[in-house]
């Protein structure tokens, strides 16, 4: 287990959801040739649920950017557990911040 902005502990898991998400793929395309019709490959969706202080959340999304886990391609869903910031202004702060790496 590595900390919440150890870069290469994100390039590691990075590799082995990669690897996981081919070996998906892989089953998929095995059930679709064997079904006979036409389907359209399935767009790569990934999820991460923060559960932790929302002082980690800029890191944490940082290193998930920078590893490549959340990429430009397929489809990336956050969601982060309140409280968002102690305060209006830690909010305000933490949305700037989070706003340097994600997008809406």
């Amino acid at each position: 287990h590595g900390e919440f902005d150890d870069l290469a502990r994100f390039e590691e898991l990075r590799a082995e959801v990669e690897a996981r998400e081919a070996e998906q793929l892989q089953s998929w395309r095995v059930r679709a040739h064997s079904s006979g019709s036409e389907v359209p490959t399935p767009q790569r969706v990934r999820l991460y649920y923060l559960a932790v202080p929302s002082f980690l959340y800029y890191n944490i999304c940082r290193c998930l950017k920078v590893s490549g886990l959340a990429a430009d391609e397929g489809v990336d869903r956050f969601v982060l557990e309140k409280p968002f910031g102690r305060d209006s202004a830690t909010c305000d702060e933490l949305l700037c911040q989070l706003g340097e790496v994600l997008t809406e």
